[in-house]
């Protein structure tokens, strides 16, 4: 598969989940939330180099970072909200 058509798959899965999460979430169903975190987790590994954590594993709704790389200092929000706040 050309690297071209693996771009073009993962914006197709990745839209679609964006809108099965907006639309779940909007009917206050927020299981896959929790879920997209973890399916994150290997996405940016990958992407930008990271070993990443979830640390609402053992905290659940850890203030303001969901996903944390502590060698690199680096920590990642992953929300459905489109607002500032968590």
């Amino acid at each position: 598969m050309r690297k071209e058509d693996r771009i073009y798959d993962l914006a197709l899965l990745l839209s679609v989940l964006a809108t099965k999460i907006s639309v779940l979430s909007s009917k206050r169903l927020f299981d896959i939330n929790s879920q997209a975190e973890d399916l994150m987790i290997p996405v940016l590994n990958k992407i930008f180099d990271l070993n990443l954590k979830n640390l609402n594993v053992d905290n659940p709704l850890t203030p303001a970072i969901d996903l944390f790389d502590e060698p690199k200092g680096f920590g990642v929000q992953v929300t459905s909200e489109d607002t500032l706040k968590k």
